[in-house]
């Protein structure tokens, strides 16, 4: 097995790649500052707009870990650029996405997006349109996972657990560390009953 983790220099990356390391997975990284990897490994040294086909195409599983964008127009041309390479290889992509597109309950009327908090954000617009640009590309296998329990990872412990759950926020949530959400995002990898599925992770009580 061999991965590719994108944004592999911000916290989500370098807890996934310590994850997949520990299970003796092969993992590459892309960043354009690799002197900030805390991990030894090999790395592209791109943005993610630049990696080709000839990058992404010795990987099982490209793990697209921006979770928060930083621009909104980028984040759209970055996802367009990746569908793009995506549907010329074989390789699955494992999109990790903040809240924006969790539904707030099992009733899934309303999205995490329809708050106003994040309603009139060009961030929110942009992953609105990123997730139906995923949602629309049917040539790759894909899974969608939206972290809205890692808000505050941060003051959170590891526990070793956690709980997936599907398109909305339960009523019953519990935040999740970024340790333990990583160890759910290797665990995927070779989870082929999530093609094409959207699904959120919390930790456990």
């Amino acid at each position: 097995m061999k991965i590719l983790v994108t944004e592999a220099n911000r916290k989500m990356g370098q807890e996934i790649i310590k994850e997949a390391l520990s299970r003796s997975i092969e993992v590459v990284g892309v960043a354009l500052h690799p002197e900030k990897f805390t991990n030894e490994i090999a790395f592209i040294e791109k943005n993610l707009i630049n990696l080709t086909v000839e990058d992404i195409e010795p990987f099982d599983v490209v793990i697209n870990a921006v979770h928060f964008p930083r621009d909104a127009q980028q984040q759209i041309e970055n996802t367009k650029h990746l569908i793009n390479l995506l549907e010329q290889t074989q390789t699955r992509l494992i999109e990790i996405a903040s809240p924006t597109n969790l539904y707030q309950d099992s009733t899934r009327k309303k999205q995490v997006a329809d708050r106003l908090l994040f309603k009139f954000s060009k961030i929110t617009k942009s992953e609105i349109e990123s997730f139906q640009l995923l949602r629309n590309s049917y040539n790759f296998d894909r899974l969608y996972v939206a972290l809205y329990s890692t808000l505050n990872s941060p003051l959170v412990d590891s526990t070793g657990k956690y709980v997936i759950g599907s398109d909305y926020i339960p009523k019953n949530n519990f935040a999740i560390s970024f340790e333990d959400t990583a160890i759910m995002i290797v665990d995927q990898i070779n989870n082929p009953s999530t093609n094409k599925s959207v699904i959120s992770v919390w930790g456990v009580e």
